[in-house]
């Protein structure tokens, strides 16, 4: 599209350029200039004139995101973001960030409009009150007392694991509290994949806190959930699949059963559901959601006319020249019919990503908040992106 800006990066692959426009690659190709032999381009130290453009197809433009977060400013992003809707149209994005000294912090931005204001960045926890580096975290909210339950986990290996709640949607938080002994075996290397659930609508469990629960190594995770109805006391379920890839996303549809969908073979995603507040799960039963080997996120929303609908924000498989699998073209696909078929709504973003969340923010409306991934690190963003129309089509 003619005028539209976008960003262009050149990236030196051995003997060939590959020219990626906003993430996307648009030429892959030795370049030869005429006086000078094969033309060598290092992205951020040269510049690359395009005189004339043909691209075969149609060029896709992502909808416009608000940054939350650069590198080099306070709160600068260094690794893992969630986003927790939280009471009365709120939302709060959690981040991993960076003090400068190479001990990493937990700051958070909040909005009360669903996403279109959001207040300056706030630090909720830094490496005085918790000296150990953060690996990961999972929270879920309870909207009707704008509070969220907050986990990190901690350490390289056999993590430990603590509990924050964040009253005021986020706006002030309590001191961690160690629940390693009651939340986790001895030993257990764990990763907190994805935003957790606070039930609202199952009869006798409503306020319960799900939270999805990796337990294993890089080699191979088992998923699990970790159970808690007053933040005392704490149990796991699981495993609720055999080995899996990545994460283990979780939400709850209107009726109040608990969803999770899990990668094991590359391919497309198995669902497992739960109808007694995580306790019992069903068996994996496979879908047609594609399995882009990486995090996605899972949400159940309102389409038009009210109709329920399932929300699901990752990639299909993007495999490099070499056979490598790399995290590209951030979508977000849609269901109609509980998860059983799925559908492409819209690219969200088109170059290099991790760590997405996805919320309904409304009929035929969501919002997705990630890390974008630059090819310099001075680049990385945790980006907001609010998408609708999503059913138009």
């Amino acid at each position: 599209q003619a005028g539209t800006s976008c960003e262009c990066a050149v990236e030196r692959k051995g003997p060939a350029l590959t020219v990626l426009m906003d993430g996307k690659e648009g030429l892959a190709a030795t370049i030869h200039d005429r006086e000078l032999g094969a033309v060598q381009l290092r992205a951020g130290s040269a510049s690359l004139e395009v005189a004339e453009l043909s691209v075969t197809g149609g060029i896709f433009l992502p909808p416009t995101s608000t940054v939350l977060a650069r590198y080099g400013a306070p709160g600068s992003n260094k690794g893992a973001v969630q986003l927790v809707p939280t009471g009365d149209r709120g939302l709060t994005a959690l981040f991993v960030a960076e003090d400068g000294n190479g001990a990493n912090e937990l700051w958070a931005r909040r909005s009360r409009d669903g996403g279109v204001k959001w207040d300056d960045p706030y630090e909720v926890l830094d490496d005085e009150v918790l000296p150990q580096s953060i690996a990961s975290l999972a929270a879920g909210c309870n909207e009707r007392r704008d509070e969220i339950t907050l986990v990190v986990a901690t350490g390289r290996a056999n993590h430990k694991l603590y509990l924050m709640k964040g009253r005021n949607g986020g706006r002030n938080w309590s001191r961690p509290a160690d629940i390693t002994a009651a939340a986790k075996k001895p030993g257990w290397n764990v990763h907190l994949g994805a935003q957790g659930v606070v039930l609202k609508r199952l009869r006798n469990k409503e306020g319960r806190v799900v939270l999805p629960l990796l337990v294993g190594s890089d080699e191979q995770w088992q998923p699990y959930v970790l159970i808690t109805d007053d933040g005392r006391e704490w149990k796991t379920v699981g495993p609720l699949a055999s080995a899996v890839r990545n994460s283990c996303d979780l939400m709850a549809d209107a009726e109040g059963t608990l969803w999770s969908s899990v990668g094991v073979d590359g391919v497309t995603r198995q669902l497992i559901f739960s109808r007694d507040g995580g306790d019992t799960w069903s068996e994996p039963a496979e879908s047609t959601l594609p399995d882009g080997r990486t995090r996605g996120s899972l949400a159940f929303g309102m389409g038009p006319g009210n109709r329920p609908v399932w929300y699901y924000a990752a990639t299909k498989p993007v495999v490099d020249e070499n056979g490598g699998h790399t995290r590209t073209h951030l979508t977000l696909y849609g269901s109609q019919d509980s998860g059983k078929t799925w559908q492409e709504l819209k690219r969200v973003h088109f170059g290099t990503w991790k760590y997405p969340t996805v919320v309904s923010l409304g009929p035929d409306r969501c919002g997705v908040c990630f890390h974008r991934s630059s090819y310099s690190w001075s680049g990385d963003q945790i980006r907001y992106v609010e998408a609708a129309d999503l059913w138009s089509r």
